[in-house]
């Protein structure tokens, strides 16, 4: 799977980045620890685990689905397409 990152200045857009929360002055830190860039700036540590929280669960294949053999058939194959890539945009405070 690709994960892409748009920072959140839009300026940075990375492949599969190494994320880790850094805390300077109060404010948490969002840091692609591959090339020591910030993708993203909150007004806290909390808030930004929050965020590394929200890509986590954007790439948590765990769901279940109910249905007849089409519409099963249908999520499968949706699920897959989707495990392809991922986009996601760090959200602006």
């Amino acid at each position: 799977m690709n994960l892409w990152i748009l920072s959140q200045d839009g300026k940075h857009f990375f492949q599969n980045p190494k994320l880790s929360v850094e805390t300077m002055n109060t404010c948490g830190y969002i840091v692609d620890n591959s090339t020591q860039t910030i993708l993203g700036k909150y007004e806290s540590e909390e808030r930004a685990k929050e965020v590394i929280k929200e890509i986590y669960n954007l790439l948590d294949p765990s769901s279940s689905h109910d249905g007849n053999y089409e519409e099963l058939d249908l999520f499968v194959k949706s699920k897959i397409w989707e495990s392809m890539l991922k986009i996601y945009t760090m959200p602006k405070e």
